[in-house]
């Protein structure tokens, strides 16, 4: 599988020169706030991504400003210093894993992928490799996770120690991911959650079922998300299959990529110096699970070097907020009486299931006469680059935008038996949900 989308932007700025010939005044341009979504609301169910990291990887434990998590950053503090894992396996094996958990998941709108998705999609990242003792752990540990309540946090890294337990990998990544999504143990021996790797844990059951505190944390951590799906519970019950489809809801066919609605500039424009406008733009897909990338490639103010991006989960110069309502302006850039000359700006945008659609607007600032043109004068508005298909398969993929809590804890797994999984039966729980803190589970 491969992702379809531009080349880094790095690697496509290196061939640009300045459009202007005169250096621009420093005050021109200026970053857009955008309002965030408040955290209290019920969000509804939204697909995700889980990457397998089988090939290697390293990880760092600090993620700078104020993230404490991010997989496309290869950081988490579930590490305590820089740390290498290993390649798992072979390529037999790992298709086999790759197998295992797509079929595990089938019943949900989760894409289990092998090949890493953009940076600006976020994603949960399972490091499937090396052993236990790489991040000084107790012997008989099989993976660490921290627990994100409600999967409100959908880039979030978890450790499948392969070496450590190589019988029961399928089942420990299983276990970890789900904890990167509000899951906890549990004291039914027949759920994945099951804080031990028995044989015969099929699935994430659907009933309500008591949390264990037996490994972890003494304390349950998501008792608010658990409490929607299993009220008699009182958050000390949790209900797996429910929560998951209450997270990603039920599988879904998506065969359709993105559309870019309407720019601000349109690709051809002329506008004057006497203008003021903001860069921007409306996006549709059937999701407001989206990944949004804009690239300010040609005509920018001396200061901010070749590039200047914005895009969702936290990777670029200036950010989205987490959880952002797809119908909502992508604002760029403000600026304000440009000066005459040429520039070049890149939308990129990637649905739940990798279908990619790109534009590239190019447009001209003359001077003006004293009197703003308001709407520019327009162009052809092409500019269109090729829409990708998305992946090679019938899985799905999804990304949501990084949500802002940092408040996570970590989650061990301990092996004891023999993993079996089978498909799970397609079942509609409750479908609201809400938002809160995410917190540490350790098996």
């Amino acid at each position: 599988m491969r992702w379809r989308g531009l080349a880094p932007l790095s690697a496509l700025c290196g061939a640009l020169l300045p459009a202007i010939a005169t250096a621009a005044p420093a005050s021109f341009w200026s970053p857009v706030p955008d309002r965030p979504a408040p955290r209290s609301l019920n969000y509804p169910e939204t697909p995700g991504v889980l990457y397998l990291a089988m090939e290697g990887a390293t990880l760092r434990p600090f993620c700078g400003a104020a993230q404490g998590v991010n997989a496309a950053r290869d950081c988490t503090p579930i590490v305590p210093a820089e740390t290498a894992f290993p390649a798992y396996a072979g390529p037999a094996e790992r298709a086999a894993l790759l197998s295992a958990l797509r079929e595990l998941f089938t019943p949900y709108d989760l894409v289990v992928a092998d090949d890493r998705p953009p940076d600006y999609l976020p994603y949960t990242m399972a490091v499937i490799g090396g052993a236990t003792s790489l991040v000084g752990g107790a012997a008989g540990v099989c993976g660490l996770a921290q627990v994100s309540c409600d999967g409100a946090k959908r880039n979030h890294v978890s450790l499948t120690f392969a070496e450590s337990c190589p019988d029961k990998v399928a089942i420990i990544a299983a276990q970890e991911s789900a904890h990167n999504w509000g899951l906890e143990h549990v004291t039914d021996p027949t759920d994945v959650m099951y804080p031990y790797a028995v044989a015969d844990a099929p699935a994430y059951v659907d009933r309500c079922v008591e949390v264990s505190n037996q490994t972890g944390s003494p304390l349950t951590q998501c008792t608010s998300s658990h409490a929607l799906y299993c009220p008699e519970g009182q958050g000390e019950a949790q209900n797996g299959h429910a929560e998951l489809l209450g997270v990603f809801g039920p599988r879904t066919q998506d065969l359709e990529a993105p559309v870019i609605v309407e720019t601000t500039p349109r690709n051809g424009d002329t506008w004057t110096t006497d203008d003021v406008f903001v860069v921007t733009a409306t996006v549709a897909d059937d999701s407001d699970f989206v990944g949004v990338r804009w690239s300010w490639t040609e005509g920018l103010p001396a200061e901010l070097g070749a590039s200047l991006t914005r895009c969702t989960n936290q990777v670029c110069d200036l950010e989205y907020p987490a959880w952002k309502p797809i119908d909502t302006p992508y604002d760029f850039v403000e600026l304000n009486h440009p000066p005459a000359g040429s520039y070049r700006i890149t939308l990129e945008v990637i649905d739940a299931r990798g279908h990619w659609v790109g534009k590239e607007i190019a447009f001209t600032v003359v001077e003006g006469d004293g009197a703003p043109s308001n709407t520019g004068m327009p162009g052809d508005d092409g500019g269109d680059l090729e829409t990708g298909p998305g992946w090679t398969t019938d899985e799905g993929v999804a990304f949501a935008d990084d949500a802002a809590d940092e408040d996570d804890c970590a989650c061990q797994a301990r092996g004891r038996g023999d993993p079996l999984w089978l498909a799970l039966l397609l079942a509609l729980g409750p479908r609201s949900r809400r938002r809160r803190g995410s917190s540490i589970d350790a098996i």
